[in-house]
């Protein structure tokens, strides 16, 4: 819960979650500065030790995705941006 928490602050502080807030936000839990998985082999199963998901193994590729996802939120971010002032413009007049 600390890590949420942690989490929570910074978004509300900054308005901005990065790469480097994702970084620091998955190192309370573990009690490391290791950042993002660096090797392949992880895998999520079920209770019968069936694999049913597999994430992103390379570190690169991981990196990439947590950018994407840093990048998107900026963009949905102004986009609300847009929408909250158009609503205020069509229900001042």
């Amino acid at each position: 819960m600390h890590a949420l928490g942690a989490g929570d602050r910074v978004v509300r502080q900054s308005g901005l979650l990065t790469v480097t807030h994702m970084v620091a936000i998955q190192a309370a839990p573990v009690q490391n500065n290791a950042g993002f998985r660096k090797l392949p082999g992880t895998t999520l199963k079920d209770g019968a030790g069936q694999v049913v998901y597999t994430p992103p193994q390379l570190s690169d590729e991981i990196v990439s995705l947590m950018r994407d996802l840093e990048h998107g939120r900026q963009r949905l971010r102004s986009h609300l941006g847009v929408v909250r002032d158009l609503r205020q413009k069509l229900f001042q007049e």
